[in-house]
């Protein structure tokens, strides 16, 4: 079984305005970080929720690399 940084080194990056825009998810809501992430408002989920009753939310509070060696 892959460990989950095997996983990501392995995944093709995509700029995070090309996954917005499939998201729909306007610029207005992003916070860019370099070229493959951002932060996105929160104040979305209020537009998002006139649209989608049955919308989730995932919240990730921290992403740590398990298999570090010390």
């Amino acid at each position: 079984m892959k460990t989950d940084i095997e996983i990501a080194r392995e995944a093709e990056l995509r700029r995070i305005e090309t996954i917005a825009s499939k998201l729909d998810i306007g610029e207005e809501y992003l916070e860019p970080y370099g070229k493959y992430k951002a932060k996105v408002n929160l104040s979305i989920n209020d537009e998002k929720l006139k649209e989608h009753k049955n919308g989730k939310l995932i919240l990730v509070s921290a992403i740590t690399n398990s298999s570090r060696r010390r």
